[in-house]
């Protein structure tokens, strides 16, 4: 059949004969309507691009004629089926479906002839769920997945212009708490939102990598466990770490502090500290492996006693010296060791209560600038600069000043 009439003798769509009035043979006509529905209705055909009939056919197969299959019995675009030993064609009209074996495809008829059904240009696509078109793909899913090829596996998300937003949005009952991704800017923030209306900015990563937080807000973690594992931990590979606060601020002595709070403790009993602790990699000393700390924090026994804070630098390592040292670029230092302090270029332990290794200037003092030797208490030494006789040292009896020449009251 070359064409698919609309008349009494064959139906519209598909072209099925009709049974005349006092038809002969109508067998003939009704077997070949089932024969032409067998193939049209979930149509399949093996290729549409074999330039001539295969040689073999096998009952039933179907065929798409190609353009320039010239050797076909049928035209181009037609559908060819080897029926009772020869080729019948069937003429397709718009709209028709054919699933193509040789392509895992389906293809569609139209004014272009057949072509593939493209699911990537569909406008709309609904997985177990209803799309939109501010949703043009909308999936309900316990999970998703996006897996590799046999390779890198990239999910993109694409902008038009700086302005725009690229993000990915998590909600609770479709109402927003937390955004991630580049909102309004090419800088990649974090937001989140009590109301899925207001959203605040937690912090956001800079093109270049520095992290930085909005003006006027604070970065706070709660690290409270009851794991005492479970710390805050910040590693880097350079030798230093700088907290840096950008403006000045006159509680803080016009520069950069770094502050604790609230870092528990009790009334009284065993002291609260707080402060920082420096732990090296284990060192060899006396034959033995140890790990060096030095501990920089202060302390309190009774927080409601004011006189009862202190300060506290202090440094361990087994089998050696527990030293503390404030040295200078010059050399010189400040070592306190045990119960005794020792100060300059000492490359010993301090042999007394203190130990200078070089001069002492006590502070010069006139005779009417002398504080009262009996606020002092015995042992207090100054220079005197008007004392009679001339300039001399001075030192304390509880009571009064005496020259160290000879003793007398100045």
């Amino acid at each position: 059949m070359s064409a698919l009439p609309s008349s009494s003798s064959s139906s519209a769509a598909l072209g099925l004969p009709f049974l005349q009035p006092g038809q002969a043979l109508k067998h003939i006509t009704i077997n070949e309507a089932l024969a032409a529905l067998d193939l049209l209705v979930q149509l399949a055909v093996i290729s549409l691009a074999l330039a001539a009939p295969p040689p073999e056919p096998a009952e039933g197969d179907a065929y798409i004629i190609p353009d320039g299959g010239a050797d076909w019995p049928g035209q181009p675009s037609d559908v060819a089926v080897w029926r009772n030993g020869g080729w019948a064609c069937h003429t397709p009209r718009p709209g028709w479906r054919a699933w193509v074996v040789e392509a895992q495809a389906i293809y569609v008829f139209g004014d272009g002839g057949w072509t593939p059904l493209a699911a990537d240009s569909v406008p709309t696509l609904g997985v177990n769920a209803a799309a939109d078109p501010t949703n043009r793909l909308s999936v309900a899913s316990d999970a998703v997945l996006f897996s590799h090829d046999g390779g890198d596996q990239r999910t993109v998300l694409n902008k038009a212009s700086p302005t725009d937003t690229a993000t990915v949005l998590f909600q609770t009952g479709f109402s927003g708490r937390a955004e991630m991704g580049l909102a309004g800017e090419d800088e990649f923030s974090f937001k989140v939102s009590a109301d899925g209306q207001d959203f605040a900015t937690a912090f956001t990563l800079g093109s270049n990598g520095d992290t930085h937080r909005p003006a006027g807000r604070s970065f706070v973690m709660n690290l409270v466990d009851d794991d005492p594992d479970r710390r805050f931990t910040l590693r880097t590979n350079s030798r230093r770490v700088l907290f840096e606060k950008p403006t000045s601020d006159a509680d803080r002595f016009e520069g950069s502090a770094f502050q604790f709070d609230q870092c528990g403790g009790q009334n009284t009993g065993t002291p609260a500290l707080q402060g920082l602790i420096c732990t090296s990699t284990n060192v060899s000393y006396g034959g033995n492996a140890s790990q060096p700390q030095a501990l920089f924090f202060w302390s309190y026994t009774d927080k409601d006693d004011p006189t009862d804070l202190r300060f506290n630098i202090h440094t361990t390592v087994a089998n050696g010296p527990s030293d503390i040292a404030l040295r200078t670029r010059s050399g010189g230092n400040v070592l306190i060791q045990a119960d005794a302090v020792g100060i300059g270029s000492l490359d010993r332990a301090p042999q007394a209560k203190l130990d200078v290794d070089g001069p002492i200037r006590p502070k010069s003092y006139t005779l009417a600038a002398l504080p009262a030797a009996s606020g002092l208490g015995a042992g207090a030494i100054a220079y005197v600069s008007d004392a009679p006789g001339g300039p001399t040292l001075a030192f304390t009896d509880g009571q009064d000043w005496r020259a160290a020449h000879d003793r007398s009251v100045i």
